[in-house]
């Protein structure tokens, strides 16, 4: 078959410097499944490092119609709104869904998308707190 009026040269057929093209590719194909194994014990030791990382964390966990405070990031992440408030609400909890995540209701009008659990935090209402007096 000729291409361009020349003929293909494959690496198979590649003679120069003793087939050494074919040989390292040989060599390269037997260390593939050590490689893989390597990686496949590296990321299992990382894995494991991770969970004894953040086995003791627990997370807050919300009930349907509890009051919580909203992380907002973009405020938070701004450095013109530096004294502004960081947490918005409170939002009231209208659903709880699966793996900790949460929709909210504010002024009984529902959020449009739903809330990581990570980002809320319990709202208590001040009005129940008594003042104490020190002397």
């Amino acid at each position: 078959m000729l291409v361009y009026e020349r003929e293909p040269t494959l690496v198979m057929n590649y003679k120069r410097h003793g087939g050494f093209i074919m040989k390292r590719l040989l060599k390269i194909i037997e260390k593939v499944s050590q490689l893989r194994e390597a990686a496949r014990r590296i990321i299992r030791k990382s894995q494991a490092e991770l969970d004894k990382k953040f086995e003791g964390i627990k997370t807050q966990e919300f009930q349907k119609g509890d009051l919580v405070w909203y992380f907002n990031k973009l405020a938070a992440i701004r450095h013109n709104t530096k004294f502004q408030p960081k947490w918005k609400g409170p939002y009231q909890i209208s659903a709880v869904l699966d793996k900790g995540v949460y929709r909210l209701t504010l002024d009984r009008k529902e959020l449009r998308s739903t809330v990581n659990g990570n980002l809320l935090k319990p709202y208590y209402d001040r009005s129940i707190w008594e003042s104490i007096i020190v002397v």
